[in-house]
């Protein structure tokens, strides 16, 4: 049976927002900004993860590109903000092993997880993510 998504829906560019501040974190680390700025600007990111699902389910626009970009959002606002945090700690020089520590243990679900994630994409349905942007599902 081959269904028609609508990639552009509301859900999906609030995840593309989500993918764009975690980028922008990491930038604004690295040019100095103060905690607080970071943790707004952390928090926002992580409150467009809670916005994107609801308005998908609120306004039945839930498809299986939204499911798998909300993932990789996701995703990339953990490692930007592990990245972020390393980069702020060692540029005010705070860093410790035991802040090292805690850091890889944060990474630990997504280091070990990545892999699979990624290879699931291209192997799921006999390429399920080729067909999931041509918009047709096997």
């Amino acid at each position: 049976m081959n269904k028609k998504e609508r990639l552009f829906n509301i859900p999906n560019p609030i995840s593309v927002l989500r993918i764009i501040l975690s980028f922008f974190l990491v930038y604004i680390v690295i040019n100095g900004a103060s905690l607080w700025t970071i943790a707004v600007i952390f928090a926002i990111a992580a409150l467009t993860d809670a916005l994107d699902g609801f308005l998908a389910r609120k306004l039945n626009m839930i498809t299986n590109f939204g499911r798998k970009l909300d993932v990789i959002a996701d995703r990339i606002l953990m490692i930007s903000i592990v990245i972020t945090l390393i980069l702020y700690l060692t540029i005010n020089s705070q860093m410790t092993n035991q802040k090292i520590f805690f850091l890889l243990l944060i990474m630990s679900r997504e280091i070990i997880s990545a892999p699979f994630f990624i290879a699931s994409l291209f192997m799921k349905r006999g390429g399920y993510l080729f067909h999931m942007l041509d918009g047709q599902e096997k």
